[in-house]
């Protein structure tokens, strides 16, 4: 039988691993901070964004290397601004005063810029101009940069994510309303038994 931690408290035990196991290491900064500096893929959530940055803050911060809170708000928003589709809210936000910019209300701004995103897109594909407009991009510009395509191709998977989950929300609202008139019809004959 092996009793080789038996008098080691826990406390013990995460000390001594963070001690020999847990150093972090400049390589391990300078990968951070490239993790950091990932671009963001706006076909997915915006808050896939924000965990990519509040964990390599965290990560540097460990490491006793933490980002200034102006450097994570500029990093996050240069994030942003690079996919090209957020133009106007990166407008809307450069002329905010600085001490509005905090952490919290970049998140809550570019969140509600994101949600609205994704219902213009979602209009425009109903109405058949973004469909016309993505097709015009991807087969009549072979020779502009390829930035456009890349950015086409995924305001599409953009708009496509939109459409399911619209679906997904109306199929769910279905299910939600007939989940309540069932439960109003129990309630219902309840009273009338009561």
């Amino acid at each position: 039988m092996h009793t080789g931690y038996v008098g080691v408290t826990t406390f013990q035990m995460l000390t001594h691993l963070y001690y020999n196991y847990g150093i972090i290491t400049a390589v391990d900064i300078e990968n951070n901070d490239e993790d950091m500096r990932t671009p963001y893929n706006p076909a997915l959530p915006i808050e896939t964004l924000f965990y990519q940055i509040e964990v390599t803050v965290e990560f540097a911060e460990a490491g006793n290397r933490p980002y200034k809170k102006t450097q994570v708000i500029s990093r996050a928003y240069l994030l942003i601004l690079r996919t090209g589709l957020y133009q106007e809210a990166c407008r809307d936000w450069d002329k905010k005063l600085e001490p509005d910019k905090t952490w919290n209300t970049f998140k809550i701004f570019f969140t509600t810029a994101h949600r609205d995103l994704r219902l213009m897109q979602t209009a425009a594909k109903q109405t058949g101009f973004y469909t016309n407009n993505a097709y015009a991009m991807h087969s009549h510009a072979p020779e502009e940069d390829n930035d456009e395509n890349d950015i086409a191709a995924v305001i599409t998977e953009l708009t496509n994510a939109a459409t399911k989950d619209k679906e997904q929300m109306t199929t769910t609202f279905a299910d939600l309303t007939n989940t309540i008139k069932a439960l109003q019809e129990k309630i219902e004959k309840m009273d009338k038994k009561g």
